[in-house]
């Protein structure tokens, strides 16, 4: 696929009205791509100019006396292979769950939102030009038995299965996520970068990540850079080279927790590592056997947040000015 010039994207799913009787569900999911160039190794993705993608999905209306699903899935990109963005690129994408109801089993109203997403062993995503993702999911209403659900998940941008994406600009990204929770699946996350099962993320320019996560009555936790669990020996990694401002928020009637960086069970964080950038971070350090490294050798730079590491390695570096300013209710 290659696409010169300015390109345009705008895609939409809205899932209909479903209703089943007796032992049967009823589906009313949507699902929406701006640009689906997933499932195999050898594809070839190239965009040369400006690129603007927007991507909404919005669940229907199920009615079940078993299972109810009107859940929505936002993607902006969904990438493998090897895919090149030179031109700046914009990409908005938003989830809202619809309205379920089960008169004996589960209803479920999830939305799951991810601007950029790239999986596959040797699967490399390059973005060249300046870079903006806008990142929002909303839960919807359901009504059903202790496994039902609204749950919000958004996230920015998503690495995994070995796959690789290099940020060579500016990269701004907003991810909200707003749910209503459930018994069983009580918890709304906001994601800005998430590297997994073996990814890597690379940030040469300056980066700004601005994550809140808004459980209403559920729980619900933020995170600004999130990596976890190796894939065949290899580190899940986010290494971080320029500038980086994280304001991480999150609140909820329930339990609540907002990190600026964390890192699970084979997970690695590298921030600044060669020194002489601002790195600016609102939201606790999270670290649970994995790896996190972050300087602070300026007086702009700072941690608000406090620091939470368990059978694992936090490497907080400050000098010439650079601060740690303990803050917040902890993770």
């Amino acid at each position: 696929l290659t696409m010169e010039g300015k390109t345009e994207i705008l895609s939409k799913a809205t899932g209909g009205a479903a209703e089943a009787t007796a032992n049967a569900s009823a589906l009313a999911s949507a699902t929406s791509y701006g640009i689906f160039a997933g499932g195999a190794s050898n594809i070839i993705t190239t965009l040369t100019g400006a690129t603007t993608i927007t991507s909404t999905a919005i669940g229907g209306n199920a009615m079940a006396e078993t299972t109810a699903e009107a859940d929505a899935y936002a993607i902006g990109i969904r990438a493998s292979g090897t895919t090149t963005l030179d031109g700046s690129i914009t990409i908005t994408a938003a989830s809202i769950g619809g309205t379920a109801t089960s008169t004996a089993k589960d209803a479920s109203t999830k939305a799951a939102t991810t601007g950029l997403n790239t999986d596959g062993v040797g699967c490399i995503t390059t973005l060249n030009g300046v870079t903006n993702i806008v990142a929002e999911s909303t839960g919807g209403s359901f009504n059903g038995d202790i496994d039902s659900s609204g749950i919000a998940t958004s996230t920015g941008i998503y690495t995994a299965g070995r796959a690789t994406t290099i940020l060579n600009n500016d990269l701004t990204i907003t991810s909200n996520a707003t749910g209503l929770g459930g018994a069983s699946y009580p918890t709304t996350e906001a994601y800005g970068i998430t590297s997994s099962s073996g990814g890597s993320t690379t940030l040469n320019g300056t980066t700004r990540i601005y994550v809140n996560a808004n459980g209403k009555s559920a729980d619900s936790v933020a995170y600004g850079i999130y990596s976890f669990y190796q894939s065949s020996g290899k580190s899940s990694m986010v290494e971080v080279k320029g500038d980086l401002y994280i304001e991480a928020q999150a609140s909820a009637q329930g339990e609540r927790a907002a990190y600026s960086l964390a890192a699970v069970i084979g997970g690695k964080i590298l921030v600044n590592q060669t020194g002489g950038k601002t790195i600016q971070l609102t939201g606790d350090l999270g670290n649970y056997q994995s790896e996190i490294k972050v300087k602070l050798d300026n007086a702009d730079s700072f941690l608000n947040g406090l620091v939470d590491n368990t059978d694992g390695t936090i490497d907080l570096n400050l000098s010439n000015g650079g601060s740690w300013r303990p803050t917040g209710d902890g993770a």
